[in-house]
């Protein structure tokens, strides 16, 4: 039987939210604006306006690599009978078996005052995966390591753990 058929399995596979493009959206459309003005119609932009060569640096950084890269975040969280994965792509992923898990736990997450914001996460106790939602699982290992997921489906999540977890 292919894994992802198993009737205990979770699967949550998404981008980051529409909320982050949004952020970098005003450096972004500044940058073209400067690269247009200053290169294309061969006006100085700014009241000091930088070199030719340096505006092209910032334009391929902050007007294409960085919206880029941030377009290009997706998390997914993949869960069978044998492991937990937690990943952030292309920067994180952690591979947590079923046999190392002391013990879970849904809680409530603040993610500014617990973990001083959203995403990957560590605030010197714990690890955190911090997406979307004030619900999360706070994952125990026997290695007294702990992990804290919120996502938008924190609770199904649970669920789907706690059947796994059970039938260890």
């Amino acid at each position: 039987m292919n894994e992802l058929q198993l009737p205990n399995t979770y699967e949550e596979d998404r981008y980051l939210p529409i909320w982050i493009l949004v952020l970098i959206a005003p450096i972004t459309i500044l940058m073209w604006a400067a690269v247009y003005i200053q290169l294309i119609e061969g006006k100085p932009f700014g009241a000091k306006p930088a070199s030719d060569t340096v505006l092209i640096i910032l334009w391929i950084i902050f007007g294409i690599l960085l919206p880029s890269l941030f377009y290009f975040i997706k998390y997914r969280i993949r869960l069978n009978n044998e492991q937990l994965v937690l990943e952030l792509i292309p920067f994180y992923k952690n591979k947590i078996r079923i046999a190392d898990i002391q013990t879970i736990n849904l809680i409530t997450v603040r993610p500014l005052i617990d973990f001083g914001g959203w995403g990957l996460r560590f605030n010197g106790k714990k690890t955190g995966l911090i997406i979307e939602g004030k619900v999360g699982i706070e994952v125990k290992l026997k290695s007294n390591e702990i992990i804290v997921i919120a996502s938008k489906r924190s609770e199904q999540l649970y669920k789907q753990l706690s059947l796994i977890e059970k039938k260890m």
